[in-house]
């Protein structure tokens, strides 16, 4: 639905103060409500600003790559949600230790219907959760990427906008 929606162009945000910190401890909850086992552990830093963001949207990003990590790592691994600030920027950084991804397929996990390696794994998906979150980004004016190596672990990081421009009427 999301994907529908941004590529017919209504793709509509709705945007608020979003405090990243509180959106981060409701996704793990969620995830520990279905099962997932791994230790969840959150570093911020203490200068992190809210963000102007759709919570909603926010939200739907943290979750499918706190998923993804989750589902991609072994069950008693540690999976470390980490947040920064940059000029302009606040950064989210989802760092899990499963097996990696090689260098040649990190571009494409970001394409539609791509998923690596589905024997390796058993778990199931239309390989549209990283396009979404791509998308979700982008339209709220900030950037999403993978540093992997395969056999080490991935960090999924994102950034967003610690405010959005206000146009020269003020609005």
């Amino acid at each position: 639905l999301e994907l529908s929606r941004h590529q017919s162009g209504r793709l509509q945000l709705r945007m608020e103060i979003v405090n990243i910190g509180a959106v981060i401890q409701d996704v793990i909850k969620k995830l520990k409500v279905q099962g997932f086992r791994q230790r969840f552990t959150v570093e911020l830093s203490g200068d992190m600003p809210p963000v102007e963001a759709d919570p909603v949207r926010v939200e739907r990003i943290l979750y499918n790559l706190a998923e993804n990590a989750a589902k991609y790592s072994p069950a008693d691994s540690e999976i470390n949600i980490s947040g920064w600030t940059e000029p302009g920027f606040v950064i989210v950084a989802v760092t899990d230790r499963g097996q990696g991804i090689a260098r040649q397929d990190q571009e494409r996990i970001f394409e539609l219907f791509e998923q690596l390696d589905r024997r390796a794994h058993a778990t199931q998906g239309l390989g549209l959760g990283l396009v979404v979150c791509k998308r979700l980004v982008e339209a709220q004016g900030g950037w999403i990427a993978v540093d992997s190596a395969a056999g080490k672990g991935s960090t999924f990081s994102f950034a967003l906008p610690v405010s959005r421009e206000k146009g020269p009427a003020g609005d």
